[in-house]
C-alpha cells in the first residue's frame, strides 16, 4: 500500500541492521572473543565491558562507605545556589534590547500616549437632548406654527443621522494607543533583567569554611580516570540488567521473512544463511539464559547503577567545588536596590504597567460594550430620520397632532431616545478610566534617559558577570546533591558491590562455559567463516539503524500529522490573546519570546514535511530489491530538516502560562504529538550505500564458499570409476601371474631335479 512505504522502507532497512550486527557477532565468535560478542549483543562498546571487569567500581565504592557527611548542613546552600542557577537561566534568556530606530519610533508614539485622555461627549449630548426636545414638542397648527414645527423638528433628524458616526470615532479614539509594541521591545527587556539581577542580590552563599574544606576534600582522594572507567562500568550494568532483547534475537525471524529472502535472494529461501549463523542463535541463547537468570538482582541492579551513575557524576564535579563557590560568590555581591537608575526605573516601569493595565481593561469594557444591545441599537441605526420627517409633514398636511404623537410611541423611537442617553452615561464611565491612564502616563515624563540608565546597568553587569555562573553553580549543585544522597543513605554500598561481583563472576564462568560448550576454534578453521571474518563495517549497523529510525518517524508523522496542527493553532491563539497577560507577570516577556520560537519551528515542520512527502512519492510503487539498491536511500536523510521539536519543552513552556491562556488544552494538545528532534540519528549516514552493498555481496560469497565446500573432492567424485580399475588390473596382473606360473612351475621342476642328481 502507498500509505505504507516509509514503513516498508523502515522494516526493510530494520533487518539490514540486524544482519549487520548479526556479521558482528559472528565475526566476534570467528575470532574466539565471545567478551566482543556479548557487548554486540547488549549494544555496547568492549571498553565498557573491559571496565566493568576490572576493580575500579569495587574501589570506588568501598571509599564511599568510608566518607562521613553527616555533620555538614548543606540544605540552606543547596536552596540558594538552585536559585542562582535559575536566576543565571533567566540572563541567559534575556531578550535583546531595543535598536535606536525602535527608540525613535516610541518618543512619537509616546506624544500621544502623554495627549491620551478623555474624549469630548459634548455632540453625543447635543444628539441626545434634541431627541428629548422631540419627545416633549406639541405640534401648533396655525401658520406660523407649521413653519415653526418643522424647523422644530429638523435637529432631532440631524441626530438620528449623525448620531452612529460620532459615536464610532469616540470608540476610536479610546480605543487607540499607539506603538505599545515599540514601548514593551524597549521597557521589557530591561525590567526583565533587573528582576534576575534583584534576585542574585537577595540570594547570598553562606557555607561555613571547614565545610567547604571538608566538602573539597572528598573527592581529593579519588583519580579521574578511575572515575571515568566506573561512570562507563555503571553504563554496561546498566544495560545488562535492563536489556530485554537484543537485535540479534529477532535475526533468526529476519531470514525467514520476505525483506532479506528478496534483497538478498530474489525471493529464494536463505538455507545456507540460516546454516551459517546457527552459532550465533546458539550463543545468543545462552547469553539471553545466563543475563536473565536471576530478575531480583537485575532490578536491583537496574534501580542501583542509575543512582550509582548520579553518584559518580556528581562526585567528577565535586573536584572544582572550592574554586566553583568562590567564583558563584564573586558574580553575586553586586548591590542593585540602591543604586538610582534602578529605583527610577522601577518607578517608571509602574506607572507603564499601571497605564497599561488600566488602558487593557478599558478596551476589554468597551469590546464588552461593543456587544450589548443599547451600543447595537444607538451605532447601527439608519434611515429612522426619514420617518421621523414622514410623520412631521404628514401631520403638518393632515393638521392632524395624532400622527406626530404616534411617531413618539413609534418603538424604534422609544428605542432610540433611550439608547442615546444610556449610551452617554456609558461614555461617561469610559472617561473616568481614561483619564485614570492619562494620569499613569503623564507621569512617565523623561522616560528616555530613565530607560537609558538602566539598560547602560544591565549591559555592564551581562559584560563582567554573565556566561559562567550557571555551568558553575550547576557543578556546585552537583557536589551537594552527592553530598545530601551520601546522607540519605540512597545506595546500599554494601549490597551494590556484592551484586556487582556476583554479575562479573557470572560473566566470566558463562563466557568460558560458552566457549568450551561451542568449540569457537571450528570456526576459524573454516574457509566460509575466514571469508566473513574478513567483513569489517562495523560503523554500519548504526548507520542502518538511523535510517530504520528516520524512516518509520517519517511514517508515524505522516500519519499523526493533524495533532501537530491542533498544536500550532493552539499557539497562533495565545499569540492573539497576549493582551491578556498582565504587564506585571514576570514571566510575561518569556511567554512572547517562546511563542515567537515556536512560531518559527512551524515553518521547519512543513518544510520537513514537503522533503518525506518528496521522498515518499519517489519510493512510492518501488519493489524493496530497488528500494535496497537505491544509491541515496539512507545517505541523503541528513537533508531532511529536523524542526527540534520537543514535547518536554512544551510541557515546560505549559507551566509558565497563566490561566488566561488556557494551559491545560495547550498541555492536551502538545502530549497527543510526539517528538520531531532527530538531528542525532542523521550523524554518520555519509557512505552507507557502499557498506550496505558489500553486505550484501557478502551473502553471494557465503553461498558460494559453502556450495564449493559441500562440492565432493576428485578422490570422493570418481571413487566408483578408482575400484573399478583397481580391481581391473587387479585381475589383469592375476592373470599374468597365472600364466607365469603354469609356464614356469615346470621347467623350475626339471631344473631344481637337475641340480638334485
Amino acid at each position: 500500500m502507498k500509505n505504507q512505504t516509509l514503513l516498508r522502507i523502515s522494516e526493510l532497512l530494520g533487518a539490514h541492521h540486524r544482519l549487520a550486527v548479526g556479521i558482528n557477532f559472528l565475526t566476534n565468535l570467528i575470532k574466539t572473543a565471545p567478551l566482543s560478542a556479548l557487548a554486540d549483543y547488549t549494544g555496547s562498546k568492549i571498553e565498557v565491558f573491559e571496565d566493568l571487569l576490572n576493580s575500579d567500581l569495587e574501589e570506588i565504592l568501598e571509599k564511599l562507605k568510608t566518607l562521613k557527611t553527616e555533620n555538614l548542613k548543606i540544605d540552606n546552600t543547596l536552596k540558594a545556589v538552585e536559585v542562582i542557577k535559575d536566576m543565571e537561566d533567566l540572563l541567559e534568556n534575556v531578550p535583546p534590547f531595543s535598536n535606536e530606530s525602535v527608540k525613535e519610533k516610541a518618543k512619537e508614539d509616546f506624544k500621544e500616549w502623554v495627549e491620551y485622555s478623555t474624549v469630548n461627549l459634548t455632540v453625543l449630548e447635543d444628539f441626545s437632548d434634541k431627541m428629548k426636545m422631540l419627545d416633549k414638542y406639541i405640534p401648533n397648527f396655525s401658520i406660523w406654527g407649521l413653519i415653526s414645527m418643522s424647523m422644530d423638528t429638523h435637529p432631532a433628524c440631524k441626530a438620528v443621522q449623525k448620531f452612529p458616526g460620532e459615536l464610532k470615532y469616540l470608540i476610536r479614539k479610546l480605543k487607540n494607543l499607539p506603538g505599545i509594541l515599540n514601548f514593551e521591545q524597549i521597557v521589557l527587556p530591561i525590567r526583565f533583567s533587573l528582576v534576575a539581577l534583584e534576585a542574585f542580590e537577595n540570594n547570598k552563599l553562606d557555607i561555613p569554611d571547614v565545610t567547604i574544606a571538608q566538602i573539597a576534600k572528598i573527592s581529593s582522594g579519588l583519580d579521574s580516570g578511575q572515575l571515568n572507567r566506573s561512570s562507563k562500568s555503571v553504563e554496561s550494568i546498566k544495560k545488562i540488567s535492563s536489556i530485554n532483547e537484543s537485535p540479534i534475537n529477532l535475526l533468526e525471524q529476519d531470514l525467514n521473512g520476505v525483506y532479506l529472502r528478496e534483497s538478498l535472494a530474489e525471493g529464494n529461501e536463505l538455507t545456507i544463511l540460516k546454516k551459517v549463523f546457527e552459532p550465533v542463535f546458539k550463543t545468543v541463547t545462552a547469553f539471553g539464559d545466563f543475563l536473565r537468570d536471576d530478575q531480583q538482582k537485575n532490578e536491583f541492579l537496574k534501580e542501583a547503577s542509575a543512582k550509582m551513575e548520579k553518584l559518580i557524576g556528581r562526585l567528577i564535579d565535586s573536584s572544582r567545588f572550592r574554586s566553583d563557590l568562590h567564583a558563584i560568590s564573586s558574580k553575586i555581591n553586586t548591590t542593585f536596590a540602591s543604586d538610582p537608575s534602578v529605583q527610577k526605573f522601577q518607578t517608571l516601569f509602574k506607572s507603564f504597567s499601571d497605564g497599561l493595565k488600566d488602558f487593557k481593561e478599558l478596551q476589554k469594557d468597551i469590546l464588552e460594550f461593543e456587544k450589548e444591545e443599547e451600543y447595537k441599537v444607538a451605532s447601527t441605526i439608519s434611515g429612522f430620520e426619514t420617518e421621523i420627517r414622514r410623520a412631521v409633514n404628514k401631520s403638518i398636511d393632515t393638521k392632524d397632532s395624532r400622527i406626530f404623537e404616534e411617531l413618539k410611541k413609534n418603538e424604534t423611537f422609544i428605542s432610540l431616545k433611550n439608547s442615546f442617553e444610556n449610551v452617554i452615561g456609558k461614555m461617561k464611565e469610559f472617561n473616568t478610566k481614561a483619564q485614570k491612564v492619562h494620569v499613569s502616563f503623564a507621569s512617565i515624563g523623561g522616560w528616555e534617559t530613565v530607560v537609558n540608565d538602566a539598560e547602560k546597568l544591565a549591559k555592564n553587569f551581562f559584560k563582567t558577570k554573565n556566561g559562567n555562573v550557571k555551568m558553575e553553580a550547576e557543578r556546585v549543585i552537583s557536589t551537594l546533591e552527592f553530598i545530601k544522597s551520601l546522607q540519605d543513605k540512597d545506595l546500599d554500598f554494601d549490597e551494590f558491590n556484592r551484586k556487582l561481583k556476583e554479575l562479573k563472576t557470572s560473566i566470566k564462568n558463562n563466557l568460558n562455559k560458552i566457549k568450551e560448550e561451542f568449540n569457537f576454534k571450528n570456526l576459524t578453521d573454516s574457509p566460509t567463516y575466514q571469508e566473513i571474518s574478513k567483513f569489517q563495517e562495523p560503523s554500519l549497523a548504526e548507520k542502518l539503524a538511523n535510517g530504520e529510525f528516520l524512516f518509520r518517524l517519517f511514517h508515524k508523522f505522516l500519519t499523526e500529522k493533524n495533532s501537530f496542527e491542533e498544536v500550532f493553532k493552539a499557539i497562533d491563539k495565545m499569540s492573539l490573546e497576549m493582551d491578556k497577560v498582565s504587564y506585571d507577570n514576570n514571566n510575561r516577556y518569556k511567554i512572547l519570546r517562546i511563542l515567537e520560537q515556536l512560531g518559527v519551528i512551524s515553518p521547519k515542520i512543513d518544510k520537513m514535511k514537503a522533503e518525506i512527502l518528496k521522498r515518499k512519492e519517489r519510493y512510492d510503487g518501488k519493489i524493496n530489491e530497488e528500494l535496497i539498491d537505491l544509491r541515496w536511500l539512507v545517505e541523503n536523510l541528513h537533508e531532511v530538516l529536523s524542526p527540534e521539536y520537543r514535547i518536554s519543552e512544551l510541557l515546560d513552556f505549559s507551566k509558565l502560562l497563566p490561566d488566561e491562556l488556557d494551559p491545560k488544552s495547550f498541555q492536551t494538545a502538545a502530549n497527543s504529538t510526539f517528538d520531531l528532534d532527530f538531528a542525532q540519528h542523521q550523524k554518520n549516514l555519509k557512505d552507507t550505500y557502499r557498506p550496505l552493498t558489500a553486505l550484501r555481496l557478502l551473502h553471494q560469497e557465503i553461498v558460494a564458499h559453502e556450495l564449493l565446500s559441500q562440492r565432493p573432492s576428485f578422490w570422493e567424485e570418481n571413487i566408483y570409476w578408482l575400484i573399478s580399475a583397481m580391481i581391473v588390473a587387479a585381475l589383469c596382473f592375476g592373470s599374468i601371474a597365472i600364466f607365469v606360473l603354469f609356464f614356469l612351475i615346470p621347467k623350475i621342476q626339471i631344473s631344481v631335479q637337475s641340480d638334485n642328481n
